[in-house]
């Protein structure tokens, strides 16, 4: 309190000397205090009485990356002119809900300055697989990625699937299919023949996997089909995936999520 006196002595002293008329404010070392030098004789007013207790609106941008935590605060904090903005046709993919959004036509209007925003993030399981899409690994690279990421194959069996890409032997075999002449000779043509076989045994290599899981969080699960390629390149397997459909299975999802967010919270979803 010592301290806050001395503070407005001090800057009573200034007001005298320099005739400099305004507010100062004076930090305590828990709160502001105010005080104010009055023209009229320059004595020191204390002006905390005008000070409200809490402040006056609310002002505060709040980001969410998971769904439910979103539309749990907005319910918490809603009016009935609190609106959400909705940013789909790229990444990163957002919803802003105003909650202080100016009223309908003829309505005040309002600050606009407390925000929830919610940011769709993907799934890891997701990302990790869509770091592979269309890549083709060595087998023991893809092998040590299945180990890792086994558990989102939902078809075929995912502990078969591991086992037959550690275990796999392959050979090719090429033969002639077709021979056309040309001006400078004959010209063959070939097809190369994969066989592929384990322990000695041969074997049916799927064409496709199917997985299962969100591609965002908070989301439920999707199915994704995907390509599933294996090759012979300089006497080694060579394995890699291919997700099909994904842009617009990504597009669905961030639609699921705006119907989802539209029922749970019942505010409009402008986009």
């Amino acid at each position: 309190m010592e301290n806050i006196k001395e503070a407005i002595e001090h800057v009573y002293q200034m007001g005298k000397e320099e005739r400099n008329l305004k507010a100062v404010p004076i930090r305590s070392q828990s709160e502001d205090a105010l005080a104010a030098l009055v023209p009229r004789g320059l004595e020191v007013v204390d002006l905390s009485a005008y000070v409200p207790e809490k402040p006056r609106r609310k002002e505060i941008e709040r980001r969410f990356y998971e769904l439910s935590s979103f539309t749990g605060y907005v319910n918490e904090q809603k009016s009935e002119y609190s609106r959400i903005f909705a940013t789909l046709r790229e990444a990163p993919y957002e919803f802003v809900a105003i909650l202080d959004y100016h009223g309908t036509a003829g309505a005040p209007a309002d600050w606009c300055g407390h925000r929830a925003t919610l940011e769709l993030t993907l799934s890891e399981n997701f990302e990790n697989w869509k770091k592979i899409d269309g890549m083709m690994m060595n087998q023991a690279l893809f092998a040590e990625f299945l180990k890792d990421n086994r558990l989102d194959i939902s078809s075929p069996d995912n502990a078969e699937i591991l086992s037959l890409v550690m275990d796999l032997e392959a050979a090719a075999n090429s033969r002639v299919v077709g021979r056309q002449p040309t001006n400078s000779g004959m010209a063959f043509s070939f097809q190369e023949e994969v066989s592929a076989s384990v322990g000695g045994s041969r074997v049916t290599i799927p064409d496709q996997l199917v997985l299962r899981m969100p591609i965002f969080d908070g989301m439920g699960e999707e199915e994704i089909v995907c390509d599933f390629k294996f090759r012979i390149k300089d006497g080694n397997l060579i394995f890699g995936i291919r997700m099909i459909g994904v842009d617009r299975m990504i597009r669905l999802a961030v639609m699921a999520a705006r119907e989802r967010i539209a029922d749970q919270v019942k505010l409009p979803v402008y986009l």
